[in-house]
């Protein structure tokens, strides 16, 4: 089903957006409603007897605003926003005769990051009861 969008609030068969509606629109092209369940599970990979399904987390967050005001004699107005799209790899779904079993991806960085800080730890402990 698609809908025609128009700048024209008087003509009664179209949807009307605002400024910002049809720029986050224009901005994704659809990426964030066009795709469905294929933006989280990606398509299959056949390997040997066996399937392999990607899955994702996607998130989006947006932010528009615009102001008007000033001093008097000064007159000012402006606008912005900005977005931020983050996907996330999760693991993936191994799928075999004997059924079929998730596996999760971990990030290597934040394990490092996560066992050097735990090292500090334990080391600064050991020092502060020397």
């Amino acid at each position: 089903m698609s809908e025609a969008y128009s700048d024209d609030p008087s003509d009664p068969g179209e949807t009307h957006d605002s400024a910002a509606q049809r720029l986050i629109r224009e901005i994704l092209g659809g990426s964030l409603t066009g795709g469905g369940v294929s933006q989280v599970y990606g398509a299959h990979i056949d390997s040997g007897d066996r399937k392999i399904v990607p899955i994702a987390k996607i998130g989006s967050t947006f932010g528009f605003g615009s102001g008007a005001g000033g001093r008097p004699g000064n007159d000012g107005e402006g606008g912005g926003g900005g977005g931020r799209i983050n996907v996330q790899p999760l693991g993936y779904l191994e799928i075999t005769e004997a059924g079929s079993k998730f596996k999760p991806v971990y990030d290597v960085t934040k394990l490092g990051i996560l066992a050097i800080l735990g090292g500090t730890l334990v080391l600064l402990a050991i020092i502060r009861r020397s």
